[in-house]
């Protein structure tokens, strides 16, 4: 993979790690909601790194010909959207569906941009995926059994942002922005040097 190719790679999550630490430090940058939506989209990287993994795994399955690897995907593509729009309908604002797929096409970049025969592909998006998983849960339960400072997210920063819910995410949001500042600067740094941290073998 070119060095290109992995900084196109990157950039999205770094900038969205930038975004999650620049919001640590001052949430007010970002205007009203930041809070909300850094939440929300914690929430729906956990299921964009599951659903990228079986989209992907359909799209570059050997087994497959070109008509259903197309319909395969235009079934998850629907599927997903039905259930996001619902949620969208619910909330009042569209914006998940298109971070939804944004993540998602994200988390599809290394397969995408990577010029590598079917089978390394579906060995390295493995790899990714197990990656991008054990990042998720490392950064979530250090964030969570850890002291966090909360930095600019202060007592009335976290009143005025009327969070949904219950929990410890609701409670101290500043928890699960750290948490995903680390958990994207991460991605970035692994998806630049062009190598998972967890290897799958070629099938």
């Amino acid at each position: 993979m070119s060095l290109l190719s992995r900084v196109l790679s990157a950039l999205p999550d770094a900038g969205l790690g930038a975004v999650f630490l620049i919001t640590w430090l001052n949430p007010h940058v970002f205007g009203e909601g930041v809070l909300r939506r850094a939440l929300l989209a914690m929430v729906m990287e956990f299921v964009v790194v599951h659903s990228s993994a079986l989209m992907g795994s359909v799209l570059w399955a050997p087994s497959l010909g070109a008509a259903k690897k197309t319909l395969a995907a235009a079934g998850f593509g629907v599927m997903y959207s039905t259930i996001l729009v619902g949620f969208a309908l619910a909330i009042g604002a569209w914006w998940p569906v298109w971070a939804f797929w944004g993540l998602t096409l994200n988390r599809l970049t290394n397969a995408l941009l990577a010029r590598r025969p079917a089978k390394e592909t579906r060995a390295r998006m493995a790899g990714d995926w197990a990656t991008s998983a054990a990042l998720y849960l490392l950064w979530v339960f250090a964030t969570t059994l850890l002291w966090v400072p909360a930095l600019g997210i202060t007592p009335e920063v976290v009143a005025s942002a009327r969070l949904p819910g219950t929990g410890l995410w609701v409670q101290q949001p500043h928890r699960v922005v750290v948490a995903g500042a680390g958990y994207f600067l991460c991605q970035a740094w692994v998806e630049l040097r062009g190598r998972a941290l967890i290897h799958a073998k070629h099938s």
